[in-house]
């Protein structure tokens, strides 16, 4: 007999296998010698169809059509241009050497 424990992963690893499917479709591509970057990529790739996975239940409580529904990839899109509208802008910086009237003032 299995134990419990193995029992109750069996059952439920469904969820794993749909998840890791999800962020292998649209995975982000950060090639990075960081490892914190590749975590950082990772969950938010995993944030994001979880976030996908929510919206698709509750437009099912809502009986919404499926053809109404956000595929996997415009929720991406859609996420992702709510953020780039939602960021504050980035000041310019100038770079290089300063100008010479500059210095002399």
């Amino acid at each position: 007999a299995r134990p419990n424990i193995v029992k109750a992963y069996n059952q439920h690893m469904g969820g794993v296998d749909l998840i890791d499917m999800l962020i292998s479709l649209y995975r982000i591509d950060g090639h990075s010698r960081k490892y914190y970057t590749k975590i950082i990529f990772h969950l938010i790739d995993l944030s994001i169809a979880n976030g996908w996975l929510l919206y698709r239940r509750h437009c099912s409580q809502l009986n919404t059509h499926k053809r109404d529904t956000m595929s996997l990839l415009s929720f991406r899109i859609s996420v992702a241009e709510t953020m780039l509208k939602s960021a504050p802008p980035t000041p310019s910086t100038k770079r290089g050497r300063p100008s010479l009237d500059s210095t002399l003032n």
